[in-house]
């Protein structure tokens, strides 16, 4: 109905996918301040029985709903919208490709304290202005006096600006005569004087390099993919093309894929440049990610480092997104709010008119396909710099090898060969855990998951039994729970074991575990790589976590010990997966003067795939998996989407998929363009007590797939579901 009131459209943070109505509070009306009420501020709304935080969205001067009955918001928190009208658009935009509910997915985007309606922290700067008792006479460095008329001529200057204009030891010596005195000022943004504020040259780069980056632009939107091989030094493109964009006094955002790589890429930025570089991620208190997201907001920080959360957060004048390791899958959030921060990231780009970066020596195929369609710049680095070789690849054949713990016998020859010629030896396994299963000699009993469709793998340093899916955790027991008899023995082979395994061999030569156990130890990654620089011979034994971002100069050997697992996993993105997994894991070796070889461990050295991989490049070797995937009508070469479901009860999951695709066929029944497949069970079918169901929507053109979705989700919202049934949308999957 019409009202001469504004309505407020808030986005609450529910499972319902809609806004609800509000009316602003009689006060403001009186007093005609209803303009204070904008898009992005934060309201304290009456939901039920509970008063809840909400946004506004948008302003409307009707509503669908009898006007009395609408309730006023109980406080206005914000008097400026949180981040700017662009930035809000792309929040919304987000939440809608995603197709999750508004409310959970507008408020998820900001740090936790915001939701919970805490106002933005007053950020301060250092600031300098001239002592009452200055005199010229007590100097007579030329810089100082220069110094000293420019405060002489203003109230104060900025630290940040005294250093990139006079360098800090001007300023400490002005400081330690007296004449200049510090204070803190609430912060107000100045322009820097860039060309004085690096710490270090860049380096010289090469050929290839300086191709690359002369035809990278700062003037508007690009995606340009830096397909560089490991070692070839795309990083040193991003520190020379970031200058240009800082020049410009425009902010960098970096994001990386994983926390442990955080530090490495935030040290090399903050040892090229005097400016301030903020990190963002998931393992930062509260109140220091909202701290950062606030000095990102108003322009403190010159650079941000992060996470794939990091996609989120707000700058004062972006000029520059860079995505290292591109095809990362842990750049897609694999819960709740489904988003890839990869994808979003050159939406936000495009929508701020800036280049982006994509950087990987094993582009995902959705990127290469981008690329041959020319929506992105494909870029190429094929050699290495310095005088570093790309490592030869082998294949250690276990048909004919005798094996102990996990290692043939010709691959600990060459672990003691490596070792004797004082190098380093790498040793890649993607299982974390002292063995994957306990098993009863006896009568065949294996220790399961009681919560899921897996078995429990061995902790043996914790002396703990624990689920890798749902983290369920029970002591080793003594006897067989089966048959009671001592004949417990594990199985199969973990990081812990090798690790034990090797000391035992090799006891006085150091050996290393990286996985996601070790790792959480205080700076595990900082102390791990000081030891490894330090050129004594070494064995590392890691998961995924060592297989990229990692520049260690003296490892000249790689064993990947269980290509075969991987190899025959059923994912559609699996073989991809692993081709990007081992090409990553051989880049770590033979980066420094001395050659690198890796050894792939397989029953299937004849594979076709390895064989490519092996024998030709990671190219060719994509080119085979893209084959496959067009033939089998898998993404890149149609958009997939999924509808999640589990439940603690199967049968009424199973149900309730069964009448989501009935909704769907009734919309828009099965054609040449699009395909519907399910209900059937996830990979892993019970996880933490739950079944776990999906149904499967492919469409040829991806509007097909957006309209059907939203359609779909509508309806879906009108229909009754079962209590103990939970559903989220997936678009774009990167795993089914």
């Amino acid at each position: 109905m019409k009202n001469q009131k504004p309505i407020l459209n808030v986005a609450v943070p529910t499972p319902q996918r809609q806004l609800f109505d509000y009316v602003i509070p009689d006060e403001f009306i009186k007093s005609d301040s209803t303009e204070l009420f904008i898009p992005g501020c934060r309201v304290l709304i009456p939901f039920g029985n509970r008063n809840l935080i909400g946004l506004i969205v948008k302003i409307s001067q009707s509503t669908d709903f009898d006007l009395k009955k609408l309730k006023p918001i109980k406080a206005l928190i914000d008097k400026e919208p949180l981040v700017s009208k662009i930035l809000f658009d792309f929040f919304i935009w987000s939440a809608n490709y995603y197709h999750h509910p508004i409310g959970e997915a507008l408020l998820k985007v900001f740090p936790g304290n915001l939701r919970k309606g805490l106002p933005l922290p007053k950020t301060t700067t250092r600031c300098w202005k001239i002592d009452k008792s200055y005199s010229s006479d007590n100097t007579k460095s030329v810089k100082q006096l220069d110094l000293l008329r420019l405060l002489n001529s203003v109230d104060h200057k900025t630290d940040e600006f005294l250093k990139a204009c006079f360098g800090r030891s001007t300023i400490s010596a002005l400081a330690k005569k007296g004449l200049i005195t510090e204070f803190q000022k609430s912060y107000t943004k100045e322009k820097v004087s860039f060309p004085k504020a690096l710490k270090q040259n860049p380096k010289l780069l090469n050929d290839e390099q300086a191709t690359v980056l002369s035809k990278l632009s700062i003037e508007k939107f690009s995606c340009s993919l830096i397909d560089g091989v490991t070692g070839s030094g795309k990083t040193e493109i991003y520190l020379q093309f970031a200058e240009l964009i800082l020049k410009n006094q425009r902010q960098v955002f970096i994001l990386v894929p994983e926390i442990n790589l955080v530090q490495q890429m935030e040290a090399q930025f903050s040892n090229r440049f005097d400016l301030e570089v903020l990190t963002f991620h998931s393992n930062m208190t509260e109140n220091q990610r909202l701290l950062n997201w606030t000095k990102a907001k108003n322009g403190e920080a010159h650079i941000i480092v992060g996470t794939r959360s990091s996609v989120f957060v707000p700058a004062f004048n972006l000029g520059l997104i860079i995505i290292d390791e591109e095809h990362d899958q842990s750049y897609k959030q694999q819960e709740g709010f489904r988003y890839s921060a990869r994808d979003l990231a050159i939406q936000r780009a495009l929508d701020d008119s800036i280049p982006v970066l994509l950087g990987s020596a094993t582009p995902s195929l959705e990127t290469i396909q981008n690329c041959i369609k020319n929506k992105y710049q494909h870029l190429f680095i094929k050699k290495r710099i310095g005088l570093s070789q790309p490592p030869k690849w082998n294949f250690i054949d276990l048909k004919n090898q005798a094996i102990s713990n996990g290692i043939s016998e010709f691959a600990e020859t060459k672990i003691k060969e490596t070792i004797s010629n004082g190098k380093q030896a790498l040793i890649f396994i993607n299982r974390r855990g002292y063995a994957p299963a306990l098993f009863c000699n006896s009568c065949g009993w294996v220790m399961d998951c009681a919560n899921c469709d897996s078995r429990l793998t061995l902790h043996k340093a914790k002396q703990k039994l624990i689920c890798h899916h749902c983290e369920f955790t029970t002591n080793v027991p003594l006897k067989c729970l089966a048959c009671d008899r001592d004949s417990l023995v594990p199985v199969g082979m973990g990081t812990e074991r090798i690790e034990e395994y090797l000391k035992n061999i090799f006891p006085t030569i150091p050996v290393f575990r990286v996985d996601r156990d070790s790792s959480k130890k205080k700076d595990f990654m900082e102390n791990l790589h000081r030891k490894v620089n330090g050129a004594e011979p070494c064995i590392i034994i890691g998961t995924q976590m060592m297989t990229k971002g990692h520049d260690f100069k003296n490892i000249t050997l790689v064993l990947a010990l269980d290509t075969d697992t991987e190899l025959f996993h059923p994912d559609f993105k699996n073989q991809e997966r692993l081709g990007q997994l081992l090409t990553q894991v051989a880049g770590r070796g033979g980066r420094g003067q001395f050659p690198g070889e890796i050894y792939l461990q397989t029953y299937n050295s004849d594979h076709p795939l390895l064989e490519k991989l092996v024998k030709d490049n990671y190219a060719s070797f994509l080119e085979d998996v893209s084959s496959e995937r067009e033939v089998t009508l898998m993404p890149p070469f149609r958009h997939l989407a999924l509808i999640r479901a589990d439940s603690t009860h199967s049968d009424k999951v199973i149900n309730f998929l069964k009448h989501v695709r009935s909704i769907t066929n009734s919309i828009q029944p099965q054609n040449r363009s699009i395909n519907y497949i399910g209900p059937l069970p996830s990979m892993l079918e019970k996880r933490a007590g739950r079944y776990r169901y999906l149904f499967q929507i492919r469409t040829k053109n991806r509007s097909q797939m957006h309209l059907l979705l939203k359609k779909l989700t509508h309806q879906m919202g009108t229909i009754k579901i079962p209590s103990s049934v939970r559903w989220s949308v997936d678009v774009d999957p990167v795993e089914l």
